[in-house]
């Protein structure tokens, strides 16, 4: 299926949750040999100390292995594992080691797990959603204690420990982001705060409209790419000037709501696939774009999945690992 689209170019959180049980798919995907999946995970079991474990699963040796545990005192667990620097950078409240919460703000570390190193990145931040390393770069969505109503794109330089945020005004938020790695921007669905705030007020429940843009590394150079009125953005992913996203309208007064999903070429415009189908946050495209992973259930059977565009159809990943999977993303080796 193809058609073109115009595009316009111009200069609290939501996270995945399935349950795993246990087999892999043998094959290896000859697109992903030099990729690998990030996850954070915990165990369905009671218990004392909230502990979550960031996973990593490798497409060689179809192995899903624990490369770090930390106890739960943020207001969301989430940890991303970088492979080529053997670091994890993860979140936990300021000044607390333990799992249970106090209030001290949300702030991102990293632990370099060949020297057993831990660093705190920043200092000012009262919840994280995301948290995407690449290029010795972290690119980060939060929720700062002096704009706690607003989602917000921040940055840290590595090798400086320097902070940037993008240029938007205060009452502008996102929950969602994407990096693409070849072309080197950064994707994000934009949406303002006040106007689902009014609609909330008004009894409407209508959808604000969701912008979705792009930046370069340095967090400037916007490019407005398209816009949904009346839609959230639920799920958005970026690939070497590819772009894939599901939106759906959401208001009281309109059941049931219309969800669009498509993947665009973003050089000419050509719409390469497009479904009423929902995809759900975290979905990945795949190095050759030529599928999605998915975090999904198929035939009752949970686990991550990949859906090739042109078959339409699903195969198993794994479905290997802890009880709850809360966050996952596809990084390169």
């Amino acid at each position: 299926m193809k058609r073109t689209i115009s595009f316009f170019m111009g200069g609290l959180v939501l996270l995945t949750l399935f349950c795993f049980c246990g087999c892999t798919n043998t094959e290896t995907p000859l697109r992903e040999q030099e990729c690998y999946f990030s996850f954070t995970g915990m165990d369905a079991a009671e218990s004392d100390v909230l502990e979550a474990s960031v996973f990593q699963y490798d497409f060689t040796d179809h192995t899903i292995s624990s490369v770090y545990q930390f106890p739960v005192s943020a207001m969301y667990a989430l940890g991303v594992y970088d492979k080529g620097t053997n670091s994890v950078f993860y979140v936990k409240e300021a000044n607390n080691n333990s799992s249970v919460r106090k209030r001290t703000g949300d702030e991102i570390f990293v632990r370099d797990l060949s020297t057993g190193a831990e660093t705190q990145l920043t200092n000012d931040l009262l919840a994280v959603n995301h948290l995407i390393p690449v290029d010795n770069i972290l690119f980060f969505i939060a929720a700062r204690q002096s704009n706690p109503y607003s989602l917000v794109l921040g940055r840290i330089d590595l090798t400086s420990g320097e902070i940037q945020y993008w240029d938007e005004p205060e009452t502008i938020s996102t929950r969602l982001i994407s990096v693409d790695r070849q072309q080197k921007r950064v994707y994000v669905a934009l949406y303002n705060v006040l106007e689902e705030d009014q609609t909330m007020i008004e009894g409407e429940g209508r959808t604000p409209t969701h912008t979705i843009c792009s930046y370069d590394y340095d967090l400037k150079n916007k490019e407005v790419v398209l816009e949904k009125e009346a839609m959230a953005v639920k799920a958005l992913d970026a690939s070497d000037n590819f772009l894939f996203y599901t939106a759906v309208s959401s208001s009281l007064s309109t059941a049931p709501g219309i969800t669009t999903t498509q993947k665009i070429d973003l050089r000419t415009g050509d719409i390469l696939f497009e479904t009423e189908d929902y995809f759900p946050g975290g979905t990945c495209l795949s190095k050759d774009q030529k599928g999605l992973y998915v975090l999904t259930s198929v035939n009752d059977l949970e686990g991550i999945y990949y859906f090739d565009f042109e078959t339409q159809t699903y195969s198993l990943v794994t479905d290997c690992g802890p009880d709850v999977v809360i966050n996952y993303q596809l990084l390169y080796s």
